[in-house]
């Protein structure tokens, strides 16, 4: 499958003038595939790579779920080889619990799973030497670090594991604080949940150890790295520029029906926890506030999420072509998340869309985010109903945030600007080692 550039969703469009450095050789490699993107970590990879690609030559190694087969990479990409190797299936799970268990054990992502294939794979593959190695994510570096070229290593930690495990072990914890009879399996859950934190812990302290440069999303994950060997740089996410005449379609603020919109991969649990608390609890709160009021769970969702299918008080649209269409369409943008890490590209997604946010604590972390400024800060299902509320019968205070959330995004948050930026570290790593 090849697809046309006409037809592709981002199409490159590079700013700036062709790689002024000939000669030099980039690997990026992955974990999964950036093409098609179906998620905004998809989204990070392929302007990473294309950031790259204004330095030199890229070559792309990725693993990919054998269930998705083998997609094609688009011909407007700048990419000079591109080769994907089969994610390798786990063995039995009661050996995969024993190597997470065990002192020094790997998270459960990666337990039970043999990848001297995709090592082989990949040492065929990165044939000659390269100037420079980008790998997106802790796990990559472990699956496939071994046969890495030898060459100055680059490692994105935008995403931290180890703080997403921890705190969705909180989240568990508080959950089941007034549940006596769940105590045993939160006994169990917690050790688990402890466990997999030390185990990306310790993977991406490997990394840092390994790398030359660490690259992150914030600032605020770049104070957590600090004392560490490796420089660590801030690379932010982006945000995706409305299509053509998004405007046009944009209905009136505070029009029947209000229109409450949660974006993202449905199948990734974070995101599937602030679904089902945004459809369960808030939704209901928030028609007592707005009779009439719909949510819209919008993205790739699994059976937990398209159980909460109930129009038209709750609609799971699944995939969407068009997320302008949706946006345009919101009255507000909530990210209930509750657990995760890295910064939240929906919340940069809505600013582009004059879409205001409302989101928790935990939604907005990384983005250094002014309750009642860029966003609508809430923790309870109460509050964030009651927020969304707000920002229907406060017109001064809605286009106050939506104004100053279309400014942080064409600030920072272009991915034009993260393609730059991802130019001037590896920039910087190569002269470093010229």
């Amino acid at each position: 499958m090849t697809w046309s550039c006409s037809d592709y969703e981002l199409p490159y469009d590079p700013v700036g003038p062709p790689p002024e450095v000939t000669g030099v050789r980039v690997l990026f490699v992955a974990s999964d595939p950036p093409w098609p993107i179906t998620s905004g970590h998809a989204q990070r990879m392929v302007h990473a790579v294309r950031g790259l690609a204004r330095v030199g030559e890229v070559d792309v190694f990725t693993l990919t779920d054998p269930a998705r087969g083998h997609p094609g990479l688009p011909e407007c990409e700048p990419v000079a080889r591109w080769e994907q190797s089969a994610r390798p299936s786990p063995t039995a799970s009661r050996s995969r619990w024993v190597a997470t268990l065990r002192p020094g054990g790997l998270p459960l992502a990666l337990a039970g799973r043999n990848f001297d294939e995709a090592r082989a794979r990949l040492n065929d593959f990165a044939d000659g030497a390269y100037d420079l190695v980008w790998v997106d994510a802790a796990d990559t570096f472990s699956a496939l670090g071994p046969v890495l070229p030898q060459a100055p290593l680059v490692v994105d930690l935008d995403d931290r594991e180890d703080l997403k495990a921890a705190v969705r072990t909180r989240t568990l914890m508080a959950d089941s604080a007034r549940r006596p009879l769940r105590w045993p399996r939160l006994a169990v859950q917690t050790a688990l949940g402890r466990r997999e934190a030390a185990g990306w812990r310790r993977l991406q302290f490997e990394a840092v150890a390994a790398a030359q440069q660490v690259v992150v999303a914030s600032e605020l994950d770049a104070d957590r790295l600090k004392g560490m060997s490796a420089t660590v740089s801030v690379v932010p996410n982006g945000g995706s520029e409305p299509t053509a005449g998004w405007k046009e379609r944009a209905k009136e603020p505070g029009s029947a029906p209000f229109t409450a919109v949660f974006c993202g991969l449905l199948t990734y649990p974070p995101n599937v926890d602030a679904a089902r608390l945004l459809a369960t609890q808030v939704a209901p709160m928030l028609r007592s506030h707005i009779p009439g009021a719909s949510v819209r769970l919008v993205g790739r969702a699994g059976d937990a999420v398209q159980a909460f299918h109930d129009p038209p008080r709750v609609v799971v649209t699944g995939w969407v072509d068009d997320l302008s269409g949706e946006l345009a369409q919101a009255d507000v943008a909530v990210v209930p998340i509750r657990f995760g890490a890295g910064t939240r590209i929906k919340i940069l997604d809505a600013w582009a869309h004059e879409v205001p946010d409302v989101s928790t604590t935990m939604g907005a972390e990384g983005l250094d985010v002014r309750d009642g400024v860029d966003l609508l800060l809430a923790e309870t299902s109460e509050a964030l109903a009651a927020a969304c509320t707000r920002l229907i019968t406060d017109a001064s205070l809605r286009a106050a945030i939506v104004a100053e959330g279309r400014r942080r995004f064409d600030e920072s948050h272009r991915w034009s600007e993260v393609e730059a930026k991802v130019a001037a570290v590896a920039g910087d790593v190569l002269t470093a080692n010229s």
